[in-house]
């Protein structure tokens, strides 16, 4: 590949520029997201860069299970102006590559892509491992650049506590699991006594039935201008072998100097921190990130860390870190419970149906507006999730589907549209919630008709 690619940039190749990111104290790092689901669920697996000190070109592989996951979409998170490009969905193990159509580097970090797998009827919790060859990331001066990788923890809710590795060796080339992930309490299998106990709660050796499971509180402060814009907070804390664990930031009724304080519980003693990194976003859009290096998670419990790096020893936490931790997504054995939903006692228990609602309101656009500038409009109304919502568009008309991207509340935006033409388009969206503990997961899928007039 990368012959092929001298071959494309070196009609306009410039001189070599590197640029550093604001991040550069933290290594450059391609990250999978974990995922959690049942049975026949589809599941989102993120694939990001981080730390990002300049490419012009990068091909990845990511090999899975087949026996367990089937491939069914892989969406481009935007991050680029040009598009990537992705093998075949049936191809194992997938390819996501890219380069810069104007063969600059890029420095921009975030959401580079999102691979929908579907779970299946026999799936078992699961490895997605992420891998490349030195010579297919490089920059505008023909070098390779360095990304760490991780691999992704996909937990099946009821599945055996045994771990399937992807199919193919071609992903232990950059992230061979260690000894110790493979000999995790998480993901070995349980002997026969254990499995005879299925109404226990799962507790190591040394801890009775009683014992709660401990967490730490970590907290950021946003900035005035990040909360009156709306933004979303994340977690990520690297541990020792190289493995990401993301969690989502809530926010807490502690207000500091005004500002509201996110939270999030963290496991306190099911990996050993190298660095905790809380990321701020606009949507899917990565606006900047503050990093802090740490021995232990005791040095951030309770400590209010702002965007400029300070941090601040809260008087009152913002919430009991022996809660279970919001929207964690790494948690195999124990999924994420809503504070407001008390998890069920009895790990066999059946789940309740998931009693998610979903309304459409044909919605119109006008296209002399639409001709000047992008446009919004909400004709979903979501109501009574359980779980984490997340919308995906399933079939877009071939004239918008460039132009057209959905969140999680169900707005529908339509890029700015030169050649707008009148007409109702339809578009297909399909709508999920993840569920928890006391609730399945369930998928809705609704036509929106959007009239261009």
């Amino acid at each position: 590949m990368k012959k092929l690619i001298c071959v494309i940039l070196s009609v306009c190749m410039l001189c070599s520029v590197w640029s550093i990111s604001a991040y550069a104290a933290d290594a450059p790092a391609f990250e999978l997201s974990d995922a959690q689901g049942d049975r026949g669920d589809t599941l989102n697996v993120k694939l990001y860069v981080r730390n990002n000190p300049g490419v012009t070109a990068l091909r990845v592989t990511i090999a899975y299970s087949t026996d367990d996951l089937e491939l069914v979409g892989v969406k481009d998170g935007g991050l680029f102006d040009s598009a990537i490009s992705k093998s075949e969905l049936d191809k194992t193990p997938a390819v996501i590559s890219w380069f810069a159509a104007d063969s600059k580097d890029k420095t921009e970090s975030g959401l580079l892509a999102t691979l929908t797998f579907e779970v299946k009827e026999k799936a078992k919790n699961s490895f997605v491992a992420l891998s490349y060859d030195e010579d297919d990331v490089i920059n505008e001066g023909m070098k390779n650049v360095s990304f760490e990788t991780n691999k992704a923890m996909i937990t099946v809710y009821d599945a055996p506590e045994e771990t399937t590795e992807p199919d193919s060796t071609e992903a232990q080339t950059a992230t061979a699991p260690s000894e110790q992930e493979t000999t995790s309490p998480e993901t070995k299998a349980t002997d026969s006594s254990d499995a005879a106990q299925t109404t226990a709660p799962q507790t190591s050796p040394s801890e009775t039935q009683s014992s709660p499971k401990a967490y730490k509180t970590l907290c950021y402060i946003p900035t005035a201008e990040q909360e009156s814009s709306g933004c979303n907070y994340k977690l990520t804390i690297k541990d020792r072998d190289g493995v990401f664990h993301e969690y989502e930031m809530t926010p807490s009724a502690v207000k500091q100097n005004g500002l509201t304080v996110y939270t999030a519980s963290v496991p306190a003693d099911e990996y050993e921190p190298e660095s905790v990194v809380y990321q701020v976003y606009s949507g899917e859009t990565w606006l900047g990130q503050v990093t802090k290096t740490v021995s232990s998670l005791d040095e951030l419990n309770g400590v209010a860390v702002g965007f400029d790096g300070t941090e601040t020893k809260l008087t009152e936490l913002p919430t009991n870190p022996t809660d279970e931790p919001a929207n964690p997504t790494v948690e195999p054995t124990n999924p994420t419970v809503e504070p407001t939903e008390p998890a069920t006692s009895n790990p066999s228990a059946v789940k309740k149906s998931n009693p998610i609602k979903v309304t459409v309101k044909k919605k119109t656009v006008s296209v002399r507006k639409l001709k000047k500038k992008a446009q919004k409009v909400k004709p979903l109304t979501i109501k009574n999730a359980k779980g984490k919502v997340s919308c995906t568009l399933k079939s877009v008309p071939k004239k918008l589907k460039k132009l057209t991207k959905v969140n999680s509340k169900g707005v529908i935006t339509i890029k700015r549209w030169k050649k707008a033409k009148k007409g109702t388009y339809k578009i297909k969206v399909k709508i999920s919630a993840k569920g928890n503990a006391n609730y399945k997961s369930k998928t809705i899928t609704k036509t929106v008709k959007i009239k261009i007039k």
